[in-house]
């Protein structure tokens, strides 16, 4: 029983710090919305599509405001989370939290009991859990030596070589701040665990599941779970591997048949497509950096411990290698977001290849005498392990990210869409109050998400020329609804054919009169 309550506390510990963001998105953004990242609202804007304008199952593209656009998109957690919003009425910014939440401690919980079923004696093994969710690379340690050399202050540009501004997640455990993305990781780190305990069928169950809901983490571990099975197959004559891997095969056979032809097959999708098709790619110092001090511990362990190998430590060695040649596609085909496929999925693997050279360093620890040596050891070398992370989570609760944000008269004015059952076209000169209408409201913005709305730089072009007075052209025909700003004069409004429908702190709703 202590042992179960040492646990819990532990996965809570790892989940601890991602909520720090959080925290401080609340605290520092007057209007927060709980979305901390660009990318977030649009998963439930989605999911509204599919029950508002779409057929219960899928949806069309809510940032494309044409009456047809095609109903195209089907994924189960967008789906999943347009039920919660339309159907049962929960905020979107609460359901996505909270599965993004109760996702997180999962993969935590599947996390441990992976540590702990490949450890070969239980000593200090929470810390080492602990490292693994937390441990990192040599990322903003490279950038203080930099300044150090340069006579900067040591924090200086701390997340030069943290892509993204660390947003894109070389490690394991920073993918919590993410709902998304501990969610997938839940799947994958539940699917691991059952490879390692040889529940290989629900492995590739898990994996299809999560197949039906994201591409990119989709074909990665389709690709991971198939490759390892015809590894069993070659290697050790597995016949039962033979038909998980054809199993797998028809899988991702319907996968690349939907987004690759089915999707392909609607200009539509084409465009958007051509929009996504960036080479996002990853340096070479940058992987040395984010990789290299785990990589150097997994060889070790192969190199220096050969009797500790085990069948399923051939798996990680598998799953971390697909996982490279997916973040170095770039080098083999047209670029796709390389970077999209980092999420710790090969940082991961190497530091579990690694795990008996990781615990016995621990332990060395642990054993150094006197005991002022050892607390000095410990102060220093488990932060040094998680400093990456350290710097990620002060940078990030110090100076966050513009927050996508809404008054509280925006969200007055939401209410009022929503009471109305509004439909139709929205147009707002503000880019975020555009963009949050389709997660919070009925609507479909004329420009939204600027990855997912069709010309995108044209249609934001037009609406910042309306809105600093300029005549308008025929693209202002399909707008239903207006909402004026408190710096936006009236005369906006193109002719007298508009009626006042709600009115808060000077932010004014106009629809078109019957």
């Amino acid at each position: 029983m202590k042992q179960r309550v040492a646990d819990i506390l532990v996965v809570l510990l790892a989940v601890a710090p991602s909520y720090s963001v959080y925290a401080a998105h609340w605290m520092q953004s007057e209007g927060a919305t709980g979305f901390i990242q660009y990318d977030m609202p649009y998963y439930s804007a989605n999911g509204r599509e599919v029950f508002e304008n779409g057929n219960g199952i899928a949806g069309a593209n809510p940032f494309d405001p044409q009456p047809d656009a095609p109903v195209v998109y089907a994924q189960w957690f967008p789906w999943l989370l347009g039920t919660a919003v339309t159907q049962v009425g929960i905020p979107p910014e609460v359901i996505f939290c909270s599965i993004g939440l109760i996702a997180g401690v999962i993969t935590s919980w599947f996390t441990l009991l992976i540590v702990r079923s490949l450890l070969t004696h239980h000593e200090h093994e929470r810390l080492v859990f602990l490292l693994a969710m937390w441990g990192g690379g040599a990322l903003a340690l490279a950038q203080v030596v930099i300044n150090f050399i340069t006579h900067e202050h040591p924090f200086h540009l701390i997340l030069n070589f943290d892509l993204g501004g660390g947003w894109w997640f070389f490690s394991w455990g920073r993918n919590l701040l993410l709902p998304t993305e501990a969610l997938y990781h839940a799947f994958v780190a539940a699917a691991w665990y059952c490879v390692i305990k040889r529940r290989e069928w629900t492995a590739v169950a898990l994996v299809t599941i999560l197949a039906a809901t994201h591409p990119f983490s989709g074909v990665q571990h389709l690709l991971v779970m198939g490759s390892w099975n015809l590894f069993q197959l070659l290697v050790w004559k597995d016949r039962q591997a033979l038909f998980r891997g054809l199993t797998l095969t028809v899988v991702l056979g319907l996968f690349l048949t939907y987004y690759f032809g089915f999707l392909e097959s609607f200009p539509e999708h084409r465009d958007l497509r051509e929009t996504w098709t960036l080479n996002w790619s990853v340096p070479t110092i940058v992987l040395l950096l984010a990789y290299g001090p785990v990589a150097t511990l997994a060889a070790a362990r192969l190199l220096f411990q050969p009797r500790t190998r085990s069948p399923e430590i051939w798996f990680f060695v598998v799953a971390g290698l697909i996982s490279f040649l997916l973040i170095k596609h770039d080098l083999f085909i047209t670029p796709h977001q390389p970077l999209h496929f980092t999420r710790g999925y090969v940082w991961m693997p190497l530091f579990l290849l690694g795990l008996p050279v990781i615990q016995s360093l621990t332990n060395s620890m642990f054993h150094i005498q006197p005991m002022f040596l050892r607390v000095v050891c410990i102060a220093i070398s488990v932060p040094l392990a998680c400093f990456d992370n350290i710097c990620f989570i002060g940078h990030s609760t110090q100076h966050p990210e513009p927050q996508l944000s809404l008054p509280t008269p925006v969200r007055d004015i939401f209410e009022t869409l929503n009471e109305h059952e509004a439909t139709g076209v929205f147009l707002c000169a503000d880019e975020d109050v555009s963009y949050l209408s389709a997660t919070f409201t009925p609507v479909r913005p004329y420009f939204g998400h600027k990855f997912n709305t069709p010309d995108f730089a044209e249609r934001k072009k037009q609406v910042l020329a309306w809105a600093s007075g300029e005549p308008i052209d025929d693209w202002f025909n399909p707008i239903d609804l207006i909402l004026l700003r408190p710096e936006d004069p009236t005369d906006l409004l193109p002719s007298n054919n508009w009626q006042l429908l709600k009115e808060s702190n000077n932010y004014r709703l106009y629809t078109q009169s019957p």
